[in-house]
Order: structure tokens, then C-alpha cells, then sequence
């Protein structure tokens, strides 16, 4: 089978299972050149040599509205500094928006919390508190980002992260109920992550020979819930 047909193929199998369901309208081979315009878009003419390895994974980052792309390498190889606001309200959503309406968050708030849980609104208040600090005391010991939102008159708080995936470890816990999870997918640069149920993580794994890995760990991240 030639890479073409492949990939013909591997859409088809990838459609059946609601990936790439914003083209609906798009016949199979109308979605292949899309498909093929998108990654030549990201990766420029290298994008072929993509396809001729028949990774799926590949084809499937290529739907931003099923899969989300964690650069771990980034992420944790540089110094992190402070959570902005706006940042980790943005990570929510972009989250949500992959969630396949499972997670649905609204009124999303963001503020940091000191080691009194006293509030603090903004980055210019957090760098003030800060120098009220001991010397050479490291500051992340001293503060959490807290990301605040309402799901069905019920209001939740998660802990901000620069990690994508400590993020969906908390909303795990939150839609469990649902049958859905978010998962990793094997490790790369990048790596993706995406929502499946146990029946569609099962059949990716036995039909396509995909690994994904529901996101057991958080970190130190908390998970409160008050109504």
C-alpha cells in the first residue's frame, strides 16, 4: 500500500471514531488534501517524510480539536517562573475545548493563594508579597496559582500549572463519573494528550497497536470542590 493510501485509510478508521468530525462535510479524499495542507502548514515540505513513516500519531495531532500537543522538553527543561493569570485560564480552556463537552467549565477565574491562604489578585501584588520573604528562600514554596470556575452551579478549584498534564490529572477527577479520562500518549517531542473512554482507548491499542496512559499523577496539585 502506497503512503497515499494509507493515509486515505488511516482518516477513515480515525473518522469512525469522531476524530476529525469538523470536516464532516469533506468527502475522504477532500479531508486528505485538507489534511495534507495543514501539516504542510506546521511543517512546511518536510511534511511528506511525516507521512511516509505511517505514524499515526502524527495524523492525529494534526486534529486540534481532539488532541493537545505537551512539549514536556520545554516545559521542564528551562526555569519556570511565576503562573500568570491569564495564562492558566487560557491552559483551562484550551483543555476544555478538547474535552469533547465532557468538561465544560464557565465563569473561569485565576488568583494565587499565599501560605495563608490569603488571596492575591495579580503578578505585580505576588512579586510585592515576595519581598516581604526570607532571603534566598525559594519562592514557590510561599505561593499556589489557582485556577476557579463553576461546572453545573458547583464551583471548583485546581491548582495552576506550566504542565498541561498535572492540569487534566485534576479535571480526571472531576468528570470520572462521565467514563471519560484524559490520557498520554506515547512519550515524544511533543506529546500528545487526548480524552477516550476505556472502550476507545482498547480499540486504539488493538486495532492501531497505540499506547495511551490515563494521567495518574499530579504533582502537589490539590482538588477542592464547595458549593
Amino acid at each position: 500500500m502506497d503512503t497515499n493510501n494509507w493515509l486515505v485509510n488511516t482518516l477513515i478508521y480515525y473518522r469512525q471514531m469522531q476524530f476529525f468530525s469538523h470536516y464532516q462535510d469533506l468527502s475522504n479524499y477532500e479531508l486528505v488534501n485538507e489534511v495534507k495542507k495543514i501539516a504542510k502548514k506546521l511543517y512546511s515540505n518536510a511534511y511528506e517524510r511525516f507521512f511516509d513513516k505511517r505514524n499515526d500519531w502524527f495524523v492525529l495531532k494534526l486534529d486540534i480539536q481532539r488532541v493537545f500537543d505537551i512539549d514536556f522538553g520545554s516545559i521542564y527543561g528551562d526555569y519556570c517562573g511565576i503562573e500568570g493569570i491569564n495564562d492558566s485560564i487560557r491552559q483551562l480552556l484550551s483543555i476544555a475545548e478538547i474535552s469533547r463537552g465532557f468538561f465544560a467549565p464557565n465563569k473561569v477565574i485565576s488568583y494565587y493563594i499565599n501560605q495563608c491562604n490569603g488571596k492575591i489578585y495579580s503578578e505585580k501584588d505576588l512579586l510585592k508579597y515576595f519581598d516581604h520573604l526570607p532571603p534566598d528562600e525559594n519562592i514557590h514554596n510561599y505561593y499556589k496559582n489557582i485556577v476557579d470556575f463553576e461546572i453545573d452551579g458547583s464551583r471548583h478549584l485546581i491548582v495552576g500549572s506550566y504542565d498541561p498534564s498535572i492540569t487534566a490529572f485534576q479535571i480526571n477527577k472531576l468528570i470520572i463519573n462521565t467514563g471519560y479520562q484524559f490520557y498520554l500518549g506515547e512519550v515524544g517531542d511533543p506529546t500528545t494528550m487526548l480524552l477516550l473512554n476505556q472502550e476507545e482507548k482498547q480499540k486504539l491499542q488493538q486495532d492501531r497497536g497505540l499506547r495511551v496512559n490515563v494521567i495518574r499523577s499530579g504533582g502537589d496539585a490539590i482538588l477542592v470542590k464547595f458549593t
